[in-house]
């Protein structure tokens, strides 16, 4: 994995440890004890730089957006596996995992049984990339919503012009050569 896609996966990942710990203890101890104040700043502050990365990035381009399905593709490319839901959902939660251990060794009175707590955050995992992958294709719609309606706006706007009457007219040999050649020939100086 890459340092941008662990960029992105690592605030997804300590979210979803901390709900885990959440649904496992409720509110009976604080997520990491002494060090929830770091944890929980880490998150608050992970989580929106995570939003504006991908802000960023679709700025970015912006102008070649046309259609969503880029956008989304450039998106996806910052999530692990491409956004493919098995792979995204698998780093997710391999990366939960390994937060969720290490904060609770650190803990003097932490969880030892840690099935019934993987299993829930294989679930939220899951759950997250189905989320993530929706995420992705609302901003694509909306992406080519939004180009559709500015393309829309500029071509009741644009003047129509007419044709320059300095165009050569077509021929038949000018026809046949954009069917046969797929472009017109180079017209005689």
């Amino acid at each position: 994995m890459g340092v941008r896609r662990l960029l992105v996966t690592l605030p997804i990942a300590l979210s979803v440890a901390a709900a885990a710990h959440g649904v496992r203890f409720g509110d009976e101890h604080a997520f990491g004890e002494e060090y929830h104040d770091w944890v929980c700043t880490l998150m608050l502050a992970g989580l929106p730089a995570l939003a504006w990365a991908f802000l960023a990035r679709a700025a970015a381009g912006l102008a070649t957006y046309a259609d969503g399905s880029v956008l989304a593709e450039r998106l996806a490319e910052l999530l692990p596996g491409r956004g493919r839901l098995g792979a995204l959902a698998a780093s997710i939660a391999a990366s939960a995992s390994a937060i969720y251990i290490g904060i609770e060794r650190l803990e003097a009175d932490g969880d030892t049984s840690y099935v019934f707590a993987l299993a829930i955050i294989v679930a939220i995992s899951i759950s997250v990339a189905f989320a993530t992958r929706r995420v992705l294709e609302i901003v694509a719609s909306a992406t080519i919503a939004f180009f559709r309606r500015l393309v829309a706006a500029l071509r009741r706007s644009a003047p129509v012009r007419p044709l320059r009457a300095s165009r050569p007219r077509a021929t038949p040999r000018v026809d046949w050569a954009a069917v046969r050649l797929g472009r017109a020939p180079p017209l005689a100086a």
